[in-house]
């Protein structure tokens, strides 16, 4: 189906106070407020419906009688002078389950612009939908409230700028507490120096727990820096950084992951 610009207005010929306006054709329950945009342009379909009295039983759709006139405007209040919008050319449509009026609602018009001028946001109004007979003599007024809101959008805006993450030094990351640290430069476990993991790490005043990933013969390996005085056995996955000192600094590197 292609898209299109139209709203459905379901109306409930029976009148029901509050329930004037239906959520869907085959929905008797009453509908919230419609939201329209100003400046929109739509089709408007209104359909007239006789909700059944037996639950489940779809409404009667109803024509108007021959000759009849509909309107189909809104104002914020009944006292106002002015109109917002005014439809006042419906074309019947459809047969049978499918018969509804046609006609174009234009949400552009310079009184809804100065009625939004003054408001914050969002502007509620009434909206009647009259039909009269042919000489005025008879009508008939569905009444229900709808809320108007200015576009977000005017197209006069410039486009937004382009925001580079602030993304953190890679130092920064290596020695956060609780991050897993690369070393990249680490070829060996032992043998001290910045090639190797127990030189590389500068133990003292790091906090702990504390991970860091390194690469050897093409395995990631991940080892943890933590408490302890465990003996060095590089073989088993236990590594002394060389600032290790009994008492004072008693911290051992701890392989936790090897993969294969």
């Amino acid at each position: 189906m292609a898209f299109e610009r139209a709203i459905d207005l379901y109306l409930n010929t029976r009148l029901t106070p509050g329930q004037v306006l239906l959520r869907a054709k085959n929905d008797p329950t009453a509908a919230s407020p419609p939201l329209w945009i100003s400046g929109d342009t739509l089709k408007c379909r209104l359909w007239f419906l006789t909700p059944a009295t037996t639950t489940g039983v779809a409404p009667a759709v109803e024509s108007v009688p021959a000759g009849s006139v509909i309107r189909f405007a809104g104002k914020v209040d009944p006292d106002d002078e002015d109109l917002l919008f005014l439809v006042e050319t419906f074309a019947e449509t459809g047969e049978d389950a499918g018969l509804h009026y046609l006609g174009t609602l234009d949400l552009n018009t310079t009184e809804i612009e100065a009625a939004l001028a003054g408001a914050t946001d969002r502007l509620e109004i009434l909206c009647d939908v009259e039909v009269r007979n042919a000489d005025n003599s008879e009508r008939i007024t569905f009444q229900f409230p709808a809320v108007l809101t200015q576009q977000a959008y005017s197209g006069d805006e410039s486009s937004p700028t382009p925001a580079t993450p602030a993304y953190p030094a890679a130092g920064d990351i290596a020695l956060a507490a609780g991050t897993l640290g690369f070393l990249g430069a680490v070829t060996g476990l032992t043998g001290g120096g910045a090639t190797n993991l127990d030189g590389a790490i500068v133990s003292a005043g790091l906090s702990v727990p504390r991970a860091f990933l390194v690469v050897l013969g093409g395995l990631p390996q991940i080892w943890i820096l933590r408490a302890g005085t465990d003996a060095e056995d590089a073989p088993a996955g236990l590594v002394r950084p060389d600032d290790y000192a009994g008492g004072t600094n008693e911290r051992v590197l701890e392989r936790v992951l090897l993969l294969a």
